[in-house]
């Protein structure tokens, strides 16, 4: 019978917070990726590995990367998927003046602040151009060839679908020559 070694207050891993440090702090850079299960300890890895990279805890390397930091105007990002965890960061880290945390939504919508009008007007416009292209489209069908019962060979159809605040427009196809593909939009019209 083996017996596995007894480890206490995670020694086991002890190291892995100075060797990411060191990956942070090397000239240049080194990605590194950090893989765990649950309730392992990566969210306390990644808050010590950021005070020591920001000067909160001693570190040598840690130390001169953070005035590195300061003197550039520069802090660290941290990017999370969901509000609980930026906040289960932000309180665990306290102030830390050389970091910021966020969501990748709230990331997002900050570095495109100040475009807004920008992204609405070339979003009008693409839409304007779908909708000029659509109508093109169904002028082109309007007298489409008849088949001997004297149905049309073709039922386009063009129908308003809302998303979000503006109104978008959207073609159907509902029959071939053949009477047989059915093709919808993946939002249900009426």
């Amino acid at each position: 019978m083996t017996t596995v070694p007894h480890h206490h207050k995670n020694d086991l891993d002890a190291h892995v917070v100075q060797d990411i440090c060191g990956y942070i702090t090397a000239i240049p850079p080194s990605s590194f990726f950090l893989f765990a299960g649950a309730g392992s300890g990566k969210t306390r890895t990644l808050i010590e590995v950021l005070r020591r990279i920001t000067g909160v805890v001693k570190d040598e390397a840690g130390g001169r990367y953070g005035e590195q930091l300061r003197s550039r105007g520069q802090s660290v990002r941290v990017i999370t998927y969901t509000k609980n965890a930026a906040g289960v960061v932000t309180s665990r880290l306290g102030e830390n003046l050389l970091t910021t945390v966020s969501t990748i939504h709230s990331f997002c919508w900050e570095l495109i602040k100040g475009f807004d009008e920008d992204i609405r007007d070339a979003q009008l416009a693409r839409s304007a151009l779908e909708l000029e292209e659509a109508k093109a489209y169904a002028r082109g069908k309007k007298g489409a060839s008849r088949t001997r019962t004297g149905t049309s060979t073709s039922k386009l159809k063009l129908r308003p679908m809302r998303s979000g605040t503006r109104k978008r427009f959207s073609t159907t196809r509902t029959g071939t020559p053949t009477g047989t593909a059915r093709y919808r939009t993946p939002m249900s019209l009426k």
